[in-house]
C-alpha cells in the first residue's frame, strides 16, 4: 500500500514539474493593463524585481541579467516593486525597455509578490516561459534573448 502511494505521490510531483505553467499568468497581465496601460505582450521579456525586501543575495546574479537586457534589442519590460534608481538610471536610455514602479502596493493586490525575482518570456501574448533570477538559471534566461 506503501509502494502504491509513493509512485502515485512521485507520479503526481513529475507531472506538476512537467506542466511548466505558471499559475498567475492572468493575474500578471491583469496587473500590467490595469495599473501601467500595458497590454502589448506578444514577444516580450518581463523582469518582476521585488526589491522592496532586501535583494543582497541576488544583487550580482541581477547586475548580470540587467547587464545582459542593456545589451539587447528585445522587448523587456522591467516591473520594480519600488523605486530604484540605479537601476531606472542604468537602463532607461535604453528604447527596448519600460520600467514600471508598483503603486500602493498592487504586485501583492494581484497575487504576484512571490519569496524570488521572476523572469518571463512571452509569445503571443502568452507565457512560453518563465524562471525565478538565480546564478543556476541565468544562462537559460540568457537564451531567450538570442
Amino acid at each position: 500500500m506503501m509502494r502504491i502511494f509513493l509512485l502515485f505521490y512521485g507520479a503526481l510531483i513529475l507531472y506538476g514539474c512537467s506542466t511548466g505553467a505558471y499559475d498567475r499568468e492572468s493575474e500578471l497581465v491583469e496587473y500590467l493593463l490595469h495599473e501601467h496601460n500595458h497590454s502589448e505582450l506578444s514577444d516580450a521579456h518581463i523582469i518582476l524585481l521585488l526589491n522592496r525586501v532586501c535583494t543582497s543575495c541576488s544583487a550580482g546574479t541581477i547586475q548580470k541579467l540587467l547587464s545582459l537586457v542593456d545589451r539587447g534589442k528585445s522587448n523587456t519590460i522591467i516591473i520594480l516593486s519600488s523605486e530604484d534608481e540605479v537601476i531606472r538610471k542604468n537602463l532607461e536610455s535604453n528604447k527596448y525597455v519600460t520600467i514600471y514602479t508598483d503603486k500602493n502596493f498592487a504586485i501583492e493586490k494581484y497575487g504576484l509578490s512571490q519569496v524570488t525575482n521572476i523572469y518571463f518570456k512571452f509569445k503571443r501574448n502568452k507565457i512560453a516561459f518563465w524562471t525565478p533570477i538565480q546564478d543556476e538559471t541565468l544562462h537559460k534566461i540568457m537564451r531567450q534573448y538570442e
